[in-house]
């Protein structure tokens, strides 16, 4: 499918994903679909019908729209500001009536929403959405070992998934770039790119995975190990949540740091 917009910017829609050209450049973007497989690697639990309606809403509605958004999607079963006290700020937070992410119909509503919010999104288990505009506040100790990165609004995400590590975040960047991230680390960035660009690959389906523990943050890691009969080499890995280096004979990638699957 070929599509040209009103600005005469032109889009290709294939079965590998999307190809632009922003008059420049020719630039690709993953299907959101390639990353329910990521998910679902780090949370098990999660209901992929869900995680797919998650990831095409931040990819294909918000980060298409330049629409910035912070959606933390609540995976353990517990109500977050039950949680911790102080991690939650309510003050600006309204609950909208009925809106869910595993519903299309409901993206435009949720597209003009974000693009009027600045603070986060609380999506349920289930996908249902709300709380929205919600301040994500950090602990001392999430402070002192998880870095700041790209602006507040990812540092607020990243630091809030180390400290409740049942929940999920994708923050969706104004130049259309959404970051998965899980337990304090990076899982994912998902953006337009070259094809070669190996930044928004995703994990290879049905990886090899070995869970390692990082002894500064006390975080299990995920690695994609690729061939399980091949031989192991020594090459450290850096837990995503701390850069503390892993001295484990596993080398692989990183995929990430699983969510917690209850209390």
């Amino acid at each position: 499918m070929i599509q040209r917009g009103q600005t005469g910017l032109l889009r290709v829609c294939t079965a590998n994903g999307v190809v632009s050209w922003d008059g420049s450049t020719w630039l690709h973007k993953p299907l959101a679909d390639e990353y329910v497989a990521l998910i679902t690697t780090l949370a098990p639990h999660a209901d992929p019908a869900v995680a797919a309606g998650l990831l095409e809403l931040a990819v294909h509605a918000l980060a298409a729209g330049c629409v910035g958004s912070t959606l933390v999607w609540n995976l353990d079963g517990h109500a977050l500001d039950d949680r911790r006290e102080g991690l939650l700020e309510l003050s600006q937070a309204v609950q909208p009536p009925g809106l869910s992410v595993a519903r299309r119909a409901h993206f435009p509503a949720l597209v003009s929403i974000h693009s009027q919010v600045d603070l986060a999104t609380i999506i349920g288990a289930d996908g249902t959405v709300g709380p929205i505009g919600v301040r994500l506040n950090s602990t001392r100790r999430a402070i002192s070992l998880v870095q700041a990165t790209l602006g507040a609004r990812h540092t607020s995400a990243r630091r809030f998934t180390f400290d409740v590590p049942g929940v999920l975040a994708l923050v969706v960047s104004e130049s259309g770039r959404v970051t998965v991230f899980s337990g304090g680390g990076v899982a994912a960035h998902i953006s337009p790119g070259r094809r070669d660009d190996q930044s928004s690959r995703a994990p290879a389906g049905d990886p090899h995975t070995l869970i390692v523990d990082c002894r500064s943050c006390e975080k299990q890691i995920a690695l994609e190990l690729g061939d399980p009969g091949r031989s192991r080499n020594m090459e450290p890995v850096a837990c995503p949540a701390c850069g503390h280096e892993l001295n484990q004979p596993a080398g692989g990638r990183v995929i990430g740091i699983p969510v917690s699957s209850g209390p």
